[in-house]
């Protein structure tokens, strides 16, 4: 019993440090993609591109996310638009 409490034990671990690894990454992949999306003009108009880029995505990330992109967005309106508790 001792050793499966240890790899209980030893899973958790591992799993807590998984999951604040993955918050640090996203947390700098996004602020990497905001900076990049900010250098960014729109060919058709010549405005620039702001730093959200889920909302205002430059070309290159509306051809590589695609319809993810507008999932996602739906997703983040339904959440923001729900009661909370």
């Amino acid at each position: 019993m001792r050793l499966y409490q240890w790899g209980i034990d030893l899973s958790g671990a591992a799993y807590e440090t998984l999951h604040i690894f993955e918050v640090f990454l996203r947390n700098s992949m996004d602020a990497r993609v905001s900076a990049w999306n900010a250098t960014q003009t729109d060919r058709s108009t010549g405005r620039q591109h702001s730093g959200d880029w889920l909302l205002d995505p430059a070309r290159l990330i509306v051809r590589l996310a695609g319809s993810d992109i507008a999932k996602a967005t739906s997703q983040a309106q339904n959440a923001l638009r729900a009661p909370r508790h």
